[in-house]
């Protein structure tokens, strides 16, 4: 620091503790009361500071001469300056919003007749553009002759107790929102166990039926079982206890399934288009949840179709430029759905994809749908983006890294391999389920001993650990859990196979070498499944 610095600094340092000094002494004369009040405009600074600190302007309006007076503190929150601009009623209309306009026009000509101007809120927009919140009231006092001449009233600078108001809200939003997926997750988990239990028994029988010959009633019911399986998987993705299991999924396989599904069910009015690559469009995605994304998709769309329309669906390949980041071309598997609906405002659109919202009547939309899509297509590795207008449809881009598929001839539909497997026990509560579920293992050439409760298990076990080969057990029973009954065995047969199926689980940690099959599914998905664990 220079010596012409630091003198200046001493000289500034200096003037503020005379300052302090003189204000210490007009403070010490007030108490001892030498002169009874401060001085007016020492009176006048002190509430000048005191309204600056607290936001608070005040004004005064003479009703019979519309002349108005503003504190200075009032002309900063209108965004005026003190000593350039007049106070005046037009001046602070000016400066509001002009939607709060008509109200508070209408509330002013009113104050001599209501005696009051009740507290309202409204917004000031400055010159600069910037928007504030503020509250203003006053009342009125009667001159001598006892009528009313003379308004009196305060503005309060609300924006930041606003937007801290705001914050709050949003935060007790998000923990309402956080309890209502725990409170989903509960209920998901009891609904879908035996939801998918009853799927199962339906969508399996019904396969038993179409093999015998094709039905387009048995059809149906197989369809509609599949939809609600989506459903129940909807569910359990968002609430995070789906089963996951990611495999090469033919995204255009996936459409064309989804497209006959929901034929039917999307009505006649609905027209669908499909614009696939030609050959396979392979993604490492779990299937259900494909199928998941493409059924929500579809009926968002429909919903917004009442009166009929175009649902198309386009597959391409696409290579995306890396830009400043450099490196290779990303390629991607894109989807595009797209709908000639009612379509979205801005405000909508931007909340399209957050849990619970939804512009549904109530009882026709959950608000989970797009989110769930939003996480599945994530957790896959994509992205999503939604473009939509009001009366122009909406069109959702998905797009998933593409995955190679080796081209080894796949094994055809039904046929399995009963492999080191022979003998299987299974244990299933509910009857209906394991009765079919038995039939379909006999057809795939095992020998089967089915029983209903873990304890007759165990003592059909213990009796002979060497003939069962494989234990396919539910994982949720009343009397014990299929985790613990698998323990329970492996103890007496640490070889023993074990594979568990159900449509929930809330603890599904590694019981010796077990595997895993979510209901509901197929007969082949079952054969299959018991076909892999055992060869491995």
């Amino acid at each position: 620091m220079s010596m012409e610095e630091q003198s200046q600094g001493e000289a500034e340092n200096a003037a503020l503790l005379k300052r302090i000094a003189a204000l210490e002494s007009e403070l010490e004369s007030f108490r001892r009361g030498s002169e009874g009040r401060l001085p007016l405009p020492a009176r006048e600074a002190l509430l000048d500071e005191a309204e600056r600190v607290a936001h608070l302007g005040t004004w005064i309006l003479n009703l019979r001469t519309e002349e108005v007076k503003w504190s200075r503190e009032l002309f900063h929150i209108l965004g005026y300056d003190p000593d350039k601009d007049a106070a005046s009623t037009e001046r602070f209309f000016q400066a509001l919003h002009p939607a709060d306009l008509p109200m508070i026009r209408a509330k002013m000509s009113a104050l001599a007749d209501y005696g009051a101007l009740t507290p309202v809120d409204l917004r000031v927009v400055w010159k600069d553009g910037t928007v504030r919140e503020i509250r203003t009231g006053g009342v009125t006092l009667r001159g001598p002759d006892g009528t009313v001449d003379m308004a009196v009233g305060t503005v309060l600078d609300v924006t930041d107790a606003r937007k801290v108001e705001r914050q709050r809200k949003m935060l007790e939003n998000q923990l309402r929102q956080a309890q209502k997926m725990e409170v989903v997750g509960r209920v998901a988990g009891g609904v879908a166990h035996d939801f998918n239990n009853l799927l199962t028994i339906i969508s399996g029988n019904a396969d038993l039926l179409l093999e015998s010959g094709k039905d387009d009633k048995v059809q149906r019911i197989r369809d509609a079982a599949e939809v609600g399986a989506a459903l129940t998987r909807q569910l359990l993705a968002f609430s995070r206890q789906a089963v996951i299991r990611p495999e090469a999924v033919d995204l255009n396989a996936a459409v064309r399934d989804i497209v006959r599904i929901m034929g039917r069910l999307l009505g006649e009015d609905i027209q669908i288009r499909m614009e696939l690559l030609r050959g396979a469009a392979f993604i490492l995605a779990d299937r259900g949840q494909v199928q998941q994304v493409l059924l929500n998709l579809a009926v968002n769309s429909r919903d917004a179709m009442p009166n009929g329309g175009r649902l198309a669906f386009t597959t391409r390949l696409m290579e995306e430029d890396p830009g400043l980041l450099g490196g290779p071309p990303l390629h991607w598997v894109e989807l595009q759905v797209q709908d000639q609906g009612s379509g979205m405002d801005d405000a909508t659109r931007e909340r399209a994809f957050e849990p619970f919202f939804t512009t549904k009547e109530p009882g026709k939309g959950t608000g989970l749908g797009l989110s769930t899509v939003k996480d599945i297509v994530l957790q896959a590795g994509g992205n999503i983006a939604l473009k939509s207008k009001p009366g122009k449809g909406t069109t959702v881009t998905l797009r998933f890294p593409p995955h190679l598929v080796s081209a080894s001839p796949a094994e055809a539909p039904g046929v399995t391999v009963a492999g080191s497997c022979r003998s299987i026990l299974l244990v299933e509560d509910n009857s209906d389920l394991r009765e079919l579920v038995a039939a379909f293992l006999v057809t795939g050439g095992y020998r089967v001993q089915s029983v209903g409760r873990p304890g007759e298990a165990e003592t059909i076990f213990k009796s002979d650990p060497g003939a069962f080969d494989l234990l396919v057990a539910d994982m949720v029973m009343p009397e014990k859990s299929g985790r613990d009954l698998a323990q329970a065995l492996l103890e007496l047969k640490p070889e023993l196979k074990v594979l568990f199926i159900s449509g929930y689980a809330p603890n599904r940690a590694a019981v010796g070498d077990s595997g895993f099959l979510q209901k509901p599914f197929t007969r082949n998905e079952l054969l299959a499944a018991v076909a892999a664990h055992c060869n491995r």
